[in-house]
C-alpha cells in the first residue's frame, strides 16, 4: 500500500507545471523503513501555489481510501512550512502519511544530507532536492555556543535532582533529570560523535552513537525508585564534566569566554 500511495500522488502531481518536486524522505531516506514507518512526503511547489496543492492532496488521497483522521500544524509551524498528517481507513494503524509543503523560495527542503539522508526522489524541476547541505559555518559558531550553555547548566544546577529529591518532589526531580540533566549529556553526545545533528536529541539515537555508548544511555532512562535516580543523576553529571574536559568544543568554549 505505501507503493500504491506513492504512486498515484506521483501520477496526479506530475500533471500540474506549478508542483516543482516531490520526494520521500524519513526513514527512507537512510534505507531504514520498515512495517511501522510513517510515509514522509515532501512536496515543493510554486509560491503562488501552496494553498492550492492542499486540496490537490486531500482529494488524491481519498481516492485511494478514505481519510480517515487528519492533524494539520496550526499556523506559524516552527520551520514555516504547511504540514499534514492523514491516517487512510483500512490500513495499517501505524502507515501515518507525514506531507510537507514547501514554497520554492523556501531557504531550505529539509534535503540537508548530512541531517536528513538521500531523498527518494520522484520528479525534480529545481535542481536543488539532495543537493543541499548544513552550513559548515553557522555549526562552527552554534556548538560553542551550545558547549559553553551546558557548562554552565554543569556548574550551577550539578545538585538541582538532588535538592527535589531531598524535598521529597520526586515528579520535579525525575523532570529535571531527564529534561535538564540527561538531555544535555545527549547533546554532548551527539555533539562528540554526530555533530551535524546535535539538536536532534533523543530521536535516532541508536543510529547514531556507538553501540555501547547508546547501550549506555538506555540504562541510564530506566529508573527504578529513588535511590536509583540520584545514583544516575551523579553518573550522568560525572559523564558530562569528562565530556566537557575531553571535547574539543570546550576548548572552544574557553577560548569564547576569554574573548568576551
Amino acid at each position: 500500500m505505501r507503493e500504491k500511495i506513492k504512486q498515484k500522488l506521483v501520477e496526479v502531481f506530475s500533471e500540474f507545471e506549478e508542483i516543482l518536486g516531490f520526494f520521500e524522505g524519513g526513514s527512507a531516506a537512510f534505507d531504514r523503513a520498515d512495517e511501522w514507518s510513517d510515509l514522509d512526503l515532501q512536496l515543493v511547489v510554486k509560491d503562488d501555489f501552496a494553498e492550492q496543492a492542499v486540496p490537490l492532496l486531500e482529494d488524491t488521497l481519498e481516492s485511494i481510501a478514505p481519510i480517515e483522521d487528519k492533524f494539520i500544524l496550526p499556523k506559524p509551524t516552527w520551520h514555516g512550512h504547511w504540514q499534514g498528517f492523514y491516517r487512510l481507513e483500512s490500513l495499517s494503524p501505524y502507515l501515518v502519511i507525514d506531507f510537507l509543503i514547501m514554497k520554492e523560495s523556501s531557504p531550505s527542503y529539509f534535503t540537508e544530507t548530512e541531517l536528513h539522508g538521500i531523498p527518494k526522489i520522484f520528479f525534480d524541476k529545481t535542481g536543488r532536492i539532495g543537493r543541499e547541505h548544513i552550513d559548515q559555518e553557522e555549526l562552527q559558531q552554534v556548538i560553542p555556543n551550545r558547549v559553553k550553555r551546558i557548562v554552565g547548566i554543569s556548574k550551577m544546577f550539578y545538585n538541582i535532582v538532588d535538592k527535589e529529591i531531598k524535598r521529597n518532589r520526586i515528579i520535579d526531580a525525575v523532570d529535571l533529570y531527564y529534561n535538564l540533566i540527561l538531555r544535555s549529556y545527549v547533546e554532548l553526545l551527539r555533539i562528540k560523535y554526530d555533530p551535524a545533528r546535535w539538536s536532534f536529541g533523543c530521536r535516532y539515537l541508536g543510529f547514531d552513537l556507538p553501540v555501547d555508548i547508546y547501550n549506555e544511555i538506555q540504562n541510564l532512562f530506566y529508573i527504578q525508585n529513588t535511590e536509583d535516580l540520584q545514583k544516575k543523576n551523579d553518573i550522568v553529571m560525572k559523564r558530562i564534566n569528562k565530556l566537557l574536559r575531553e571535547n574539543l568544543t570546550y576548548n572552544l568554549c574557553k577560548q569564547m569566554e576569554e574573548l568576551s
